[in-house]
């Protein structure tokens, strides 16, 4: 059947890239926002207005999406899609159903579930024609939503690795900022100044000195998202150092949205903010337009064949990289701790069938990427959540293993141990790891 709509002629080429990419897609890949715009603008078109006291009223696709699973003809939905609405329900990232509707867009993405609501939907007709007009849209078109059940296919077959955790700002916009995760030293204060700027805790000065200060992680008109795990948007003021006080002899774990995008623009949801924050903090000094700082990924460019250099270099983004070679894998089942390192390590060596190949690890804030060395090609990319454990056995001390899920190791129901070497044991002890990592 032939695709008649513009949005559908939209998706499908969009989908059709996104085919073609061998590795997972994240929230750096230039067709994720263009992808998340149509695919809402599919949900939104011919959405009909509810009548109210105040008149008629728009609805969100969130508000039927979120009632799907009373009109399921056979029986209950699957686990994984109800455990999905419910974390859209409980969420502490967004507020209203605009942001509930496109948290779910991208849960449903990385789970490949997002056809599920189509085909509910059209399968009961009074939830349809309540919801859709079968002349303005595409869900309520008889002919229109097959190819769009077709296309959403498509997209259950592509791999997407979006950061759920980074959905702080999507009652507000799609443009997906740059999140990053941290753990500091233990403190009795972070060593900022902050200010509440509607529903955000803003960053206006970092003192000199403090845990904050550390290799400039955390600079002003960074925006706080997360301490100990809890969300801090549209917080009570307080609760930063009540949390610091609870807390008192941990390392501090937090997660900051960069005020600055992987191009180097300030994000434009913070421009307001920063008016206020200059108002209530005169010394605040807004941040700027500058050069794209390459936050999202480093460069490899200075790595050429034949060259060894030591120590690692590091990158404008703050990640180091690493000239070692890859020895191979092998599955640790559904265990991904630290206590199968050893015995994997071993198989890994004693395995005949592995080829070693010469790559490059980069070790980022937030990922560990890993690139052929000749060809500069990513061979695998994963995010810290995904990694269970580190480690070596005392016998190979040049050798070091990455346990890695199959997803954020909370759910991962599968690992498996990646085993690298290094030219020297110093290499792995000082620059690959801090002592507390290995085993």
């Amino acid at each position: 059947m032939s695709i008649k709509d513009p949005l559908l002629t939209d998706l499908k080429g969009i989908l059709l890239k996104l085919k073609a990419v061998t590795r997972p897609v994240d929230d750096a890949h230039q067709e994720t926002l263009q992808l998340f715009t149509t695919i809402e603008d599919i949900f939104k078109k011919g959405l009909k207005s509810v009548n109210t006291v105040f008149g008629l009223s728009k609805k969100d696709y969130w508000n039927w999406i979120e009632q799907i699973e009373q009109h399921f003809k056979h029986g209950r939905p699957s686990a994984k899609f109800s455990h999905m609405l419910d974390a859209v329900r409980k969420s502490k990232k967004v507020k209203t159903n605009l942001g509930r509707g496109r948290l779910f867009i991208r849960l449903a993405l990385n789970q490949g579930l997002l056809g599920i609501p189509i085909e509910v939907i059209t399968s009961n007709t009074r939830l349809l024609e309540t919801c859709y007009d079968p002349l303005e849209s595409i869900i309520g078109s008889e002919l229109l939503v097959e190819s769009l059940s077709s296309l959403l296919f498509w997209a259950s077959e592509i791999k997407f690795d979006l950061n759920i955790k980074n959905s702080s700002f999507l009652d507000e916009t799609w443009l997906i900022p740059i999140y990053r995760p941290f753990e500091l030293v233990p403190s009795e204060s972070l060593g900022v100044v902050v200010r509440h700027i509607w529903d955000r805790i803003i960053v206006a000065e970092v003192k000199p000195g403090s845990v904050a200060a550390d290799e400039n992680k955390i600079e002003p008109g960074d925006v706080m998202d997360e301490l100990y795990g809890e969300s801090l948007y549209a917080t009570v003021r307080g609760k930063i150092p009540s949390l610091l006080k609870d807390h008192i002899g941990w390392p501090i774990s937090l997660a900051i949205v960069k005020c600055h995008l992987p191009t180097g623009k300030v994000y434009p949801p913070l421009k307001a903010r920063f008016d206020k924050m200059a108002v209530e903090y005169p010394s605040f000094v807004a941040p700027q337009d500058r050069h794209a700082n390459g936050d999202w990924s480093g460069s490899i460019q200075g790595l050429r064949p034949g060259e060894d250099e030591e120590p690692p270099m590091e990158s404008i983004s703050g990640s180091s990289f690493h000239k070692v070679q890859y020895i191979g894998k092998v599955s640790t089942g559904e265990n991904g701790g630290t206590e199968v390192i050893q015995d994997a390590v071993l198989k890994v060596l004693n395995d005949a069938t592995n080829v070693r190949k010469d790559v490059v690890v980069e070790l980022g804030e937030t990922l560990v990427i890993i690139y052929d060395q000749d060809t500069k090609e990513e061979l695998m990319k994963h995010c810290f959540p995904e990694i269970a454990s580190c480690g070596r056995r005392m016998d190979y001390v040049k050798c070091f293993a990455f346990v890695i899920g199959d997803t954020t190791c909370s759910i991962s129901r599968q690992f498996s141990c990646h085993l690298f070497e290094a030219k020297t044991e110093i290499e792995v002890s000082q620059n690959l790891f801090s002592p507390s990592d290995l085993t």
